[in-house]
């Protein structure tokens, strides 16, 4: 994780040279408030402190992320080996606050990239949101690489590094988004895992069937019109998902999405290599929670993940309508990034055998539904 630098106490000690408890002791008597690094060749931990006092841990290596007890304990282990370098910074104690939440975060978009997603809109959405986590921007090579940390929706610090330089502030914000828009650039974005709502907010199954409906897949004012229909008043492009406007029941509905995602994705990563379909599909869902608003991840109602779709609470009569539309443009999206002419007959064919295992329920889709599974 990338973090202020411009209040160096001590810079580049050798963990050779320097023994580690005798520098907490000294911290802890100076009662120091800011975080100490330990880094070596693919590795890197942070304890951040507070008045002296040890509140959180991160070691950082690839393809792990540990945080908490376990970081700290594994960082006073490490520390002990030659070859690393330690350094201690001072930060605001309002800083220190939030980092210690930040540290224990989910990723929630991987790999978001400035060509489909724009980094200013979404920056604008978690604010209004109320959005406490951070986002990680990477530039092409010696444009720089920044960080973006916000509470309840506000960006409390960022920090931007280019070469040697490092700038930091709240408004250096602003400079990292420009940056991404100008050159281009990957970025990700992390929810604090105390923001989230908790399990058994999301956990609570509606005990009766819904009625569920399938909008014929519109866009601009007919989408509008539909949404603002009363209830039990269909427009005159809607379609019941089952024949007779028979009801469906939620459970049943979440397995179809469950194994017509999965199976989407299989293919496509079959093709690629994993976590290609995850990826794109989430950049996509963000993208139309404008149009859908229980799309938006910090909505938590929608969620696919590990092969299974969920939805938590009461399902909306245009939900098929509009992961029919996510799915669509995943797949579009990914034939043109992986240059496969073949990807979306490749998708098709292995949706198609759903026809057999869900007819009653593809028969009242609308006809661009129907056709992922032609």
């Amino acid at each position: 994780m990338m973090l202020p630098k411009d209040k160096p106490l001590y810079a580049n000690l050798g963990t050779s040279f320097t023994d580690f408890g005798q520098l907490l002791a000294e911290l802890h008597g100076t009662r120091t408030t800011g975080y100490i690094t330990v880094n070596f060749p693919d590795y890197e931990g942070v304890v951040l402190l507070a008045s002296g006092d040890v509140v959180n841990a991160l070691e950082q290596s690839p393809g792990s992320r540990v945080s908490g007890s376990a970081a700290q304990a594994t960082v006073s282990a490490r520390v002990k080996s030659r070859g690393g370098s330690i350094s201690v910074f001072a930060l605001a104690p309002e800083l220190v606050g939030l980092l210690s939440v930040l540290l224990e975060s989910d990723l929630v978009f991987k790999g978001l990239d400035t060509s489909f997603a724009n980094p200013d809109r979404l920056v604008a959405k978690l604010r209004d949101d109320g959005h406490t986590g951070h986002l990680e921007f990477v530039l092409p090579e010696g444009r720089g690489d920044g960080i973006i940390f916000m509470r309840s929706g506000q960006v409390i610090e960022a920090v931007f590094t280019q070469g040697a330089e490092t700038r930091s502030g709240e408004a250096v914000a602003e400079t990292i988004i420009q940056a991404a828009a100008s050159y281009g650039a990957t970025f990700d974005v992390f929810q604090a895992i105390a923001a989230r709502p908790s399990s058994a907010a999301l956990s609570e199954p509606a005990r009766e069937p819904v009625a569920v409906y399938a909008p014929a897949l519109a866009s601009g004012g007919a989408r509008e019109e539909a949404a603002g229909e009363a209830a039990g008043a269909l427009p005159a492009n809607v379609t019941p998902i089952q024949a007779q406007g028979a009801k469906v029941d939620p459970e049943e509905l979440m397995s179809f999405w469950s194994e017509m995602l999965s199976r989407a994705e299989g293919a496509v990563d079959k093709l690629s290599s994993e976590g290609k379909f995850a990826d794109a599909f989430r950049e996509v869902t963000v993208e139309k929670a404008g149009a859908y608003p229980f799309l938006d991840p910090f909505a938590a109602e929608f969620e696919y993940r590990a092969g299974k779709a969920a939805f938590h609470g009461a399902i909306p009569h245009d939900l098929s309508e509009a992961l029919a539309e996510c799915l669509q443009d995943t797949i579009s999206r990914l034939a043109f990034r992986t240059k496969r002419a073949d990807l979306e007959s490749r998708v098709r064919a292995e949706l198609s055998e759903m026809n057999w295992s869900h007819a009653s329920m593809i028969e009242g889709f609308s006809p661009t539904m129907q056709a992922l599974v032609s």
